[in-house]
C-alpha cells in the first residue's frame, strides 16, 4: 500500500492538470491484483506475525478503493458514481440534498476531520492510503470553493501520520495533525505547539520503553493493527483492537493493563500523564 502512495500522487497530478494517468494504471492494477492474489486459509488472508504467530487481517478496504480508482480511471467519474449508487441506495437523492444547500459563496476557511471526508475506516492507519478519485475531488473543492482548506486528524503529521498517506497536490491543503499541535501548511511552512522539556523528556522515554515492550513476542501484533504505535506530537498512541475485533477481548484488555502499569512506573504521581482509552486504542497523553 506505501508503494501505492507516489503512483497515486502522479495520478492525481495529471488529472487535475488534464494529462492522461495511463502510465499509472497499470500499476495500480497490479497493486490490486496483488492484494486479490494473496493465499488465504479458509477464506481469511493470515499474517504472520513472526516466525510462530499469525493474524487474520482484512483487507477489503483496501482492495476496494483501488478498484474504485481503476474505474475512475478507466471509466470515467459517471460510472464511479454509478458504483457509489450501487453501494448507497440513498447517493443520488444525499447529493442532491448537498448541492442544493451548498452556499455560492467561496469559504475563507474550511476545515474537515479526516475520517469520513478522506478515508472511511481501515482496519490499519498506514494502509489506509488516500484514494485518487477522493483526492481530485476534494482538491477540486479546495481549489475552486475554499481560500483556505485544512484536514485536521488526530494522527501523526509524518513519520508514519497523515502526510505520509495522503496523495493530493502538496498545495492543496493545510495539514494539522496531533489534534492540532503540529502543522505544515500548503505552502509548506511548518509549525507546532511548545513542549515543556522535562515533559519532552519523559515522553521520549516513555516512547522508548513502548518500543521494547512491542518487540516482545506476545505484542507484536498490537504495532500491526489499528491505528499501530503512533508516536505523536505530546501524545502517544497504541491499539489495542481494530475495527473488526481481530484481538481476543481477553488479551486486549490484558494488554491495556499492561500498558497502564508501564505508564504508571513512568509516572506514579500522575504528573506527566493521563490515559484515555477508546476500546480501540489507547491514548496516552501530557498532562
Amino acid at each position: 500500500m506505501e508503494s501505492t502512495v507516489p503512483v497515486r500522487r502522479e495520478a492525481v497530478v495529471s488529472t487535475l492538470s488534464g494529462a492522461s494517468a495511463s502510465p499509472q494504471i497499470s500499476l495500480l492494477q497490479k497493486a490490486h491484483d496483488i492484494l486479490s492474489s494473496l493465499p488465504r486459509k479458509d477464506g481469511d488472508i493470515e499474517l504472520l506475525v513472526d516466525r510462530d504467530n499469525a493474524t487474520v487481517i482484512d483487507i477489503t478496504y483496501e482492495q476496494e478503493e483501488l478498484r474504485k480508482d481503476l474505474i475512475y480511471f478507466t471509466k470515467g467519474e459517471d460510472e464511479l458514481y454509478r458504483t457509489f449508487a450501487f453501494a448507497i441506495p440513498t447517493f443520488e437523492k444525499e447529493l442532491a440534498y448537498c448541492l442544493e444547500r451548498m452556499p455560492d459563496q467561496v469559504f475563507r476557511t474550511f476545515i474537515s476531520d479526516r475520517d469520513g471526508t478522506v478515508n472511511n475506516y481501515c482496519a490499519r492507519y498506514l494502509s489506509s492510503v488516500q484514494s485518487a478519485y477522493n483526492a481530485v475531488f476534494l482538491a477540486r473543492f479546495a481549489q475552486t470553493a475554499t481560500r483556505n482548506a485544512a484536514i485536521l486528524t488526530s494522527a501523526p503529521l509524518d513519520k508514519g501520520g497523515i502526510v505520509d498517506i495522503s496523495v493530493a497536490p502538496d498545495d492543496a491543503f493545510t495539514y494539522a495533525g496531533s489534534k492540532g499541535r503540529e502543522f505544515r501548511k500548503n505552502d509548506g511552512t511548518r509549525g507546532e505547539f511548545p513542549i515543556p522539556h522535562e515533559q519532552q523528556q519523559k515522553l521520549n522515554a516513555l516512547n522508548a520503553a513502548l518500543d521494547d515492550l512491542l518487540k516482545q513476542p506476545a505484542y507484536l501484533v498490537f504495532p500491526l493493527i489499528g491505528s499501530g504505535f503512533q508516536r505523536k506530537f505530546g501524545q502517544t498512541t497504541i491499539a489495542r483492537q481494530d475495527i473488526v475485533g481481530l484481538i481476543p477481548t481477553e488479551k486486549s484488555q490484558a494488554f491495556l493493563d499492561t500498558i497502564t502499569a508501564l505508564v504508571k512506573s513512568h509516572d506514579p504521581t500522575d504528573e506527566f500523564f493521563r490515559i484515555e482509552d477508546t476500546g480501540k486504542d489507547i491514548e496516552i497523553m501530557l498532562t
